[in-house]
């Protein structure tokens, strides 16, 4: 089985306001654009992306949601995603999404095209 693991972070430019550097957009799904030759064939061949947050204080981590391509159907270039709900502290908090291509066997492709946090306003 192949692995490639990508690390993607979470800039901390996201708009904020209020007070404890909190959002002012609400922060609920993690998209993905990606090719997955298998689709839902969970036979180790997939595309999985984590929202993690880390603190700063400890160097704790907790993951917010997870992503995989093995719960949709999609065999082509597919663009889906997950919802979540999370109270974000960008001022104790780093974010990253770590991003996991799996190949099962070579003829399989897995390729990651993008992934996006959806902004929105409250």
């Amino acid at each position: 089985m192949d692995l490639i693991t990508l690390y993607c972070p979470v800039p901390s430019i996201i708009p904020v306001g209020g007070a404890l550097g909190r959002p002012n957009f609400l922060i609920t799904r993690l998209w993905v654009t990606y090719r997955d030759s298998t689709g839902s064939d969970s036979n180790l061949t997939s595309v999985t992306a984590s929202l993690i947050r880390m603190n700063l204080a400890d160097g704790g981590i907790t993951t917010i949601a997870t992503f995989s391509s093995d719960a949709f159907p999609d065999t082509g270039d597919a663009l889906n995603s997950v919802g979540f709900t999370h109270g974000w502290d960008l001022g104790g908090s780093t974010y990253y999404i770590r991003v996991d291509l799996k190949r099962n066997t070579t003829s399989d492709t897995v390729i990651l095209y993008a992934v996006a946090l959806e902004l929105r306003r409250p």
